[in-house]
């Protein structure tokens, strides 16, 4: 009796699938940042650092007493550690974010059939944090001026 093997029919099918879709992932992350990922690495800790200055800023400038940071974990480490608590932590979620997308990176590069999400990975897990960090500075520093 000869019985089909729906396995491997499936896992072409799948892949077919994957192969179909990189390209077209690939084409959005490059209109989405269409420069080298260590451009992107670069801009995110800069905003980072940014971020952290105008969080400073507006902390020391507004002149309010009731002024405050808004992210829980920011919050949480500048009551305990103080500037250098908030330092301390906004390094560390950069880093690990930076840790996190090159290892994804690196991953789909070296899986041979998953190469073309490689640049879609990283762009895609990096780029939203460097919106919000953007919106994050440019907040800080209109709050700070009025």
């Amino acid at each position: 009796m000869n019985v089909p093997n729906l396995a491997s029919g499936k896992a072409e099918h799948i892949a077919t699938d994957r192969d179909s879709l990189s390209p077209v992932l690939a084409r959005f992350a490059r209109s989405l940042w269409p420069w080298s990922e260590r451009r992107l690495a670069v801009l995110v800790c800069c905003l980072a650092a940014l971020d952290y200055m105008s969080t400073v800023a507006f902390l020391n400038l507004s002149g309010s007493k009731g002024a405050y940071e808004a992210g829980i974990l920011a919050s949480r480490a500048l009551e305990r550690g103080g500037l250098g608590g908030l330092l301390f932590n906004d390094v560390a979620a950069v880093g690990l974010l930076l840790v996190a997308a090159g290892g994804v990176r690196n991953i789909c590069l070296k899986k041979g059939e998953l190469s073309g999400f490689s640049h879609a990975a990283f762009v895609l897990m990096l780029l939203p944090y460097a919106a919000a960090a953007a919106a994050a500075i440019a907040n800080n520093l209109v709050i700070a001026c009025i």
